[in-house]
């Protein structure tokens, strides 16, 4: 798998997804209701993507950076294929529910976290 990686300002997380990693389109469909009760939907046709990207013992200072750039919702510069192709970027936010990257690795709780992003294109 090619190294990822996510920017904000001059901090850069690199890492490599693990297994599970994948990405979604979200079509911006907003419905309304007619009067006579019928619903319709109407479908905008610019997609948006979302990518969820499962981390397995990343460095603590880079779990302290994810968290923080999601508690403070920026907007972050994500490369998805880094190794490969690093002049394709999109700007995204991290919209994970809870704190992004909570476990702690068995074997090195002290130093590696774990995880999994959720991030959408803005």
């Amino acid at each position: 798998m090619a190294s990822v990686r996510l920017t904000y300002s001059t901090t850069d997380v690199d890492f490599n997804p693990s297994e599970g990693f994948n990405r979604t389109d979200i079509t911006n469909r907003p419905t309304d209701r007619a009067q006579d009760g019928t619903l319709h939907s109407h479908d905008f046709h610019t997609p948006k993507k979302r990518w969820i990207v499962p981390i397995r013992d990343i460095s603590s200072a880079s779990a302290s950076s994810i968290n923080g750039w999601w508690e403070n919702n920026r907007d972050l510069t994500w490369t998805p294929d880094y190794t490969n192709d690093s002049a394709t970027t999109y700007t995204v936010k991290i919209r994970n529910a809870e704190r992004p990257m909570y476990f702690r690795n068995l074997k090195y709780w002290e130093t590696h976290y774990s995880g999994t992003l959720q991030i959408e294109e803005t």
